[in-house]
């Protein structure tokens, strides 16, 4: 896969300003969609900023891949850094947790095993 930047935009909602990065991402020479990054800053009636900017992260996942884009700053007009993170087979950690959660509660002692050690004695007081 691979990403090629399409713009910057800048929006300015009424309170706010939101820059966002949009790169298309490709595969075998078809665009797949476009992962969008944004990053918002609130502003009160005078103008002054009123929080820390705050980042959307722009998340495309598949079977195979997790591609995350954050629009990390904006350099002037024209400029604008991306950190652009690939992470393979994280679907798949999800997947095995409640395989994880089967295995504890079939491995998890019944009643009737409890019950079956105690008329054998198993939990006799030693005399």
């Amino acid at each position: 896969m691979a990403l090629r930047e399409s713009g910057h935009v800048v929006v300015r909602p009424a309170g706010s300003r939101r820059h966002r990065g949009e790169p298309r991402a490709i595969r075998d020479g078809k665009s797949i969609g476009i992962i969008t990054s944004e990053k918002r800053t609130y502003h009160d009636t005078q103008g002054n900023q009123l929080f820390t900017p705050i980042t959307e992260v722009g998340i495309r996942s598949t079977a195979k891949l997790d591609t995350y884009v954050v629009l990390a700053g904006v350099r002037g007009k024209d400029t604008a850094e991306l950190r652009i993170t690939f992470n393979p087979l994280v679907v798949w950690v999800w997947m095995a947790f409640p395989v994880m959660i089967g295995g504890l509660v079939v491995m998890w002692p019944s009643r009737a095993a409890a019950q079956s050690e105690r008329i054998r004695g198993g939990d006799a007081p030693c005399r």
